[in-house]
């Protein structure tokens, strides 16, 4: 069995000036300070999950800190995956800092028509539409720091267990201060779920 913490909480209120909200045509505040507050929660979970990977695979690496990713590290990855039993049914991942995506638009196989009718990269992300190894590719400048680069990985999505309470979101006017406040939180945990179904790499 595997326990998870409830003990990280985050709250995102924004606040817009009345003036701007009843009477602006051209730009919807409300729903800039909604999404705002949206991202600013999954911004702290994407943190504190990220703290996780460098745990995985027994803590054991792939790669040197520093160092472009390669072709082979990729492929060592999904070997470790494979031999773990991780299934390939679609919910594994590869996440990765924008340095790793750059070093990844060098590699022929993803990228040119000799080995791909439609580039692996479009519109500057990778693997929109074709998995690589497997694996959907996702990117994050949220990913805990090394000592010289960041702790990425390929897993399952089974690798990292996590629960959440989501307050619904809602809104307050402070008439003596002329705002209204726009307000998210949350309450969530996470935790190592099962070590060998996540392999981290520089």
């Amino acid at each position: 069995a595997v326990t998870v913490t409830m003990n990280q909480w985050f709250e995102a209120p924004i606040d817009i000036d009345t003036m701007s909200n009843p009477y602006q045509t051209e730009v919807d505040m409300e729903n800039y300070a909604v999404a705002e507050s949206a991202y600013g929660i999954q911004k702290d979970i994407d943190l504190y999950v990220s703290s996780l990977y460098s745990t995985l695979n027994g803590s054991t690496l792939l790669n040197s800190d520093g160092a472009a990713l390669t072709d082979d590290v990729l492929i060592t990855a999904m070997e470790t995956l494979d031999e773990a039993d991780a299934k390939r049914d679609g919910n594994r991942s590869l996440i990765l800092d924008p340095s790793g995506v750059a070093d990844m638009m060098g590699f022929d196989k993803f990228v040119t028509s000799l080995y791909v009718s439609i580039g692996a990269v479009e519109n500057g992300i990778i693997g929109k539409g074709h998995p690589i190894y497997g694996c959907a590719v996702r990117v994050t400048n949220n990913l805990t720091a090394a000592t010289t680069g960041n702790y990425c990985v390929m897993m399952h999505k089974d690798a990292i267990a996590c629960k959440a309470q989501i307050q619904n979101a809602w809104q307050w006017e402070y008439k003596d201060l002329h705002q209204i406040r726009y307000h998210s939180e949350i309450l969530y945990g996470a935790s190592e779920s099962m070590d060998a179904f996540g392999v981290p790499f520089y």
